[in-house]
């Protein structure tokens, strides 16, 4: 297992850098987790990840790819302290949670830009956060994986399954006016389609889904 802190109380793991930051066009970046193994990202003020950060003040994000993939295989991100959350879902905006997130992409909250990041999770792979944000250039998908958190889709693209495949969301799914939601269907028999199992709220009021 893996655990990253530094001296301020805060965590951080981050794929990909955009430009303004050391690269001039944002760097290029690649992370497999499996085999079993385990990432902990655990700060005490705030857990982070990013993957193909990009944001309003540097829109020009990074080239990143994030994969776990397979039983006990987990990227966890993990806060001692609560703040007030930005889910714009209704009944969740100004609620305290754990200051733990993962950003995938440039989330049109938080100003956008050009980022080109994929996460994965896949054959009984895990992803857990109290909120996973996928913004502009970011893609969430696979099939047999669980994602334990609210996911919010500020512009970018889910994707579940692996023609076709499940991918669950042990939480709540919301989906702002430029997110997309991509499903395959191939019949409708069991195994014909792609399934999002949502345990949570579902919120895709004025959104795209695309089958």
């Amino acid at each position: 297992a893996y655990s990253g802190r530094n001296n301020s109380g805060r965590a951080t793991l981050e794929l990909g850098r955009p430009s303004g930051t050391g690269d001039e066009n944002g760097s290029l970046a690649e992370m497999r987790i499996e085999s079993g193994s385990q990432v902990l990202v655990h700060g005490e003020t705030r857990g982070r990840a990013y993957v193909g950060l990009a944001y309003e003040d540097k829109p020009e994000g990074a080239d990143a790819t994030l994969i776990i993939d397979g039983t006990g295989s987990s990227l966890t991100v993990r806060s001692d302290t609560l703040v007030a959350s930005e889910n714009p879902a209704e009944g969740k905006k100004g609620v305290s949670v754990s200051d733990a997130k993962v950003f995938i992409g440039a989330p049109k909250l938080f100003g956008g830009g050009n980022a080109n990041a994929t996460v994965k999770v896949q054959n009984g792979g895990t992803l857990t956060a109290t909120e996973i944000w996928v913004g502009e250039g970011g893609f969430l998908g696979g099939s047999g994986g669980t994602i334990f958190g609210d996911v919010i889709n500020d512009g970018g693209i889910i994707g579940p399954g692996s023609s076709p495949g499940t991918l669950v969301i042990n939480g709540d799914y919301t989906q702002t006016e430029t997110g997309r939601l991509v499903m395959e269907v191939f019949g409708a028999a069991a195994g014909e389609f792609d399934v999002l199992d949502v345990t949570g709220k579902i919120d895709l009021t004025d959104t795209i889904v695309e089958l």
